[in-house]
C-alpha cells in the first residue's frame, strides 16, 4: 500500500477500506492512477481492491506454487502470446530471484523451453550467434560505431633561433 501511495500520491492509509476511489489529480505518478482506472473500466475500485491487486508489490501476473506450477503457467502464457521471454519481479529483494533461478529455470530447461548452454562468449553471440561480435552491418547503431582511424601526428612548430641579446 505504502509502494501504491508513493507511486499515486494518494495516501491509501486514511482512505476508508471499503468506498471506491474516485479520480484525483495528483502532483504524483498520474500514470498510476489510470492504470488502475483502465485495468476494468467498470469496477468501482477501494483501497482493498488494490492491496489485494498489488499485494505481493507490483501490477503484473503473479504465479504462486510449485516449480512445476510456475512452469506450467510460464509455458502456458507462452503457448497463448507467443511471448519469449520474461521480467520477473520479486516481493522480497534478490531472494525471490534466486529463488527463480535455483527453482524454477531448471524446470523450464528440463522441458526444453529455456536454454540450459549458451555459445559464445560475449552476450552479443549468446543474442545473435556465435562470432557476431560487433554490431551487424544492418544495426541502426552500426553507423555510428567508431572506425579505425589513421594516427594523428601533431605538427610541431620549427625552432627558431632566440634573437641577438635574448635571454631566458
Amino acid at each position: 500500500m505504502a509502494r501504491y501511495s508513493g507511486w499515486s500520491g494518494l495516501d491509501l492509509s486514511q482512505l476508508y477500506p471499503d468506498v471506491p476511489i474516485r479520480y484525483a489529480k495528483t502532483d504524483a505518478g498520474r500514470t498510476m492512477i489510470g492504470i488502475i482506472s483502465k485495468l476494468d473500466p467498470d469496477k468501482k475500485w477501494t483501497s482493498r481492491d488494490i492491496a489485494e491487486f498489488i499485494g505481493i508489490g507490483g501490477f503484473g501476473p503473479t504465479i504462486v506454487g510449485s516449480p512445476g506450477t510456475a512452469a506450467d503457467e510460464l509455458i502456458r502464457w507462452m503457448e497463448v502470446t507467443g511471448v519469449d521471454g520474461f521480467n520477473v519481479g520479486h516481493a522480497v529483494k534478490y531472494q525471490d530471484i534466486a529463488d527463480f533461478i535455483e527453482l524454477v529455470v531448471p524446470e523450464l530447461q528440463r522441458r526444453g523451453v529455456m536454454w540450459s548452454e549458451y555459445e559464445g562468449s560475449t552476450l552479443r553471440e549468446k543474442l545473435y550467434g556465435p562470432g557476431v561480435v560487433r554490431l551487424r552491418d544492418d544495426h541502426p547503431g552500426h553507423r555510428l560505431a567508431r572506425r579505425p582511424t589513421r594516427p594523428h601526428t601533431p605538427k610541431v612548430p620549427e625552432a627558431r633561433p632566440a634573437a641577438q641579446g635574448a635571454s631566458l
